[in-house]
């Protein structure tokens, strides 16, 4: 495996970096799905396994966005809830999404899992980086 992988799939593309700190992933798509969203962190799941690293930055490019009911929904079910022990942060720069993400946010946090979403890199980085040890 290389540092940097890129898998596409017909709604999406999906980067992997694997960097000092973090495991980044870049997700780009123009659609947004409950089915792309399940598998967009079903790929996540599967690479984590793959480096010790225990936070994770996920910067997405994706205009549309789930209901709150979908997004309910998603970060309910695994793998998006299989992530004990990990930090999650996400960078997603539409202001309009900005409700529906901390309702995500929470939901995950009420499962266990521990994601802050952000509407640039900068700031979600900084987050990801402070140590709660």
């Amino acid at each position: 495996m290389t540092p940097s992988e890129e898998f596409s799939k017909e709604s999406y593309e999906i980067n992997f970096e694997y960097r000092p700190q973090y495991m980044y992933v870049k997700v780009k798509s123009d659609r947004a799905s409950v089915e792309m969203s399940l598998a967009v962190w079903a790929k996540i799941a599967e690479r984590r396994t793959k480096t010790e690293l225990k936070k994770i930055l996920i910067e997405t490019d994706m205009p549309k966005s789930l209901t709150a009911g979908e997004f309910f929904w998603v970060r309910s079910q695994s793998p998006a809830v299989d992530f004990p022990g990990y930090k999650i942060a996400i960078a997603d720069p539409y202001p309009e999404k900005r409700s529906v993400n901390e309702f995500g946010d929470t939901v995950s946090f009420n499962r266990g899992v521990f994601t802050q979403t952000f509407t640039n890199f900068e700031d979600a980085e900084q987050w990801l980086l402070e140590s709660e040890d």
